[in-house]
């Protein structure tokens, strides 16, 4: 069991992920939606509160994704705050759709000690031409660019500090 699973989640782990590419890239499967995921503010919640909190803050963010996705949708934690999650069939607007009820669910449960926010980048695979490396590297940059910019907005955004 933990060969293919996340011990702290219970969620399919990184070796699992790359065996069901590998079987998707053989039986060539067309219109796959991939989203790649990232927790915001882990570091912060380590830091501030310490590991225990840290991973309570994973726990409940794949406690969300689980009950957001299908049964036959692959959900893995593929780092330490990392998540990919593979749609088979599923079209990319579908899974935007998806993400947006995620997001309130995380702001509806979120705490000031335990603040529940992740960033999501979506690709779909719909032709043969390209490759599930490509599209995984697609979700990702898309990942990093709502990223980056959730966190600019929170720097303009927080009242400065006078010196």
């Amino acid at each position: 069991y933990l060969s293919f699973h996340d011990a702290l989640t219970g969620l399919y782990n990184w070796a699992y992920f790359n065996e069901k590419i590998k079987t998707i890239q053989k039986t060539g499967d067309l219109l796959i939606t991939f989203i790649v995921a990232d927790v915001d503010g882990l570091k912060y919640v380590n830091d501030t509160y310490g590991h225990y909190r840290g991973d309570l803050l994973i726990k409940e963010i794949s406690n969300i994704l689980k009950d957001n996705f299908r049964d036959e949708d692959i959900i893995a934690r593929t780092g330490g705050d990392e998540f990919c999650i593979i749609l088979p069939g599923i079209l990319k607007e579908e899974a935007e759709r998806i993400v947006q009820r995620i997001k309130k669910k995380c702001l509806l449960l979120s705490s000031k000690r335990l603040p529940l926010s992740i960033s999501f980048g979506i690709a779909e695979k719909k032709t043969e031409d390209v490759s599930i490396k490509k599209i995984l590297r697609e979700a990702e940059k898309l990942m990093y660019e709502k990223k980056f910019i959730k966190k600019l907005s929170m720097n303009i955004n927080s009242p400065r500090r006078s010196k």
